[in-house]
Order: C-alpha cells, then structure tokens, then sequence
C-alpha cells in the first residue's frame, strides 16, 4: 500500500493518509443525504489523533454518477474521497484533500485529486452543530 505525506500547515506536524482504496471493513458509516443522494463513512485506520485535532479520511458514495465539471475534461465519478482536520475543541473543521473516483469506496479510476492550495487550506469552516452531517462525524471521532 502506497502511502502519501501531508504537511498541515499551522500546526506543525506530519500525518500520513493511505490511499483512498482501503478495505471496504474499514469505512464506519454514520450518516446520509437524501437530499444529495449520498451515503457517507469515515475510515477508521485513517483517523489520526493530536490533541483536539484530527486528521481523517471519508468517503461519500452516491446513488447516481456526479458530473464533474470544474475543469475539463469533464467526467462521471460515484464516490469522492476528502481528508479533512478537525478541531474538536471550537467543532470545526477544513479540507485538505479531495479526490473523484468512478466507483463506489474511493475505487475504479482516479477522475480527479487536488490538495487545498494554502489559503483555503488555512479557511477553517463555521462551528458545526450536532444535527449537521458534519456534526454527526465529529461526534464519532472527538471522544
């Protein structure tokens, strides 16, 4: 298993995330969207823990293909993979990864995967409440 090296900037430290084709045991459910159409999980071997933060891979998987259309070339994908941080203190959190696959757990072909460029990399999101799907993933790995 390959392994890639993330530097999280502003504090300090180094966290190494697997690849986003974990095994399919690894990945704990804990919410939905109707309204988007996804199932989502966390991996449990991803999450790393220092202090109230948390660094974390999750993986939506959709019901129906999303069309990527950002940038070309355009395509289909049916689950994206995102390592987030978190801050458990102020239930916070930021993205510093996300990829596009076109199979469902992170698997099939890579359509897309882009590191957070520095400034959004330091935009922390508003406090997350406990309804929120966010909130539902903080309460599972800020113990």
């Amino acid at each position: 298993m390959k392994f890639k090296t993330f530097l999280i900037l502003g504090l300090g430290y180094f966290h190494i995330i697997a690849n986003a084709a974990l095994p399919r045991s690894d990945w704990i459910y804990y919410a939905e969207s109707d309204k988007s159409g996804f199932e989502i999980y966390y991996s449990s071997s991803s999450l790393k823990k220092d202090g109230a933060f948390r660094t974390v891979k999750i993986v939506k998987n959709f019901s129906e293909p999303k069309e990527f259309t950002a940038e070309k070339p355009h395509f289909k994908f049916l689950s994206s993979v995102e390592t987030q941080v978190v801050n458990c203190e102020k239930w916070t959190y930021r993205n510093i990864r996300s990829e596009k696959w076109t199979e469902h757990w992170g698997a099939g072909t890579l359509g897309r995967a882009y590191d957070y460029n520095d400034k959004k990399q330091n935009d922390w999101s508003g406090p997350i409440k406990k309804t929120q799907i966010e909130g539902a993933l903080m309460e599972k790995i800020c113990l």
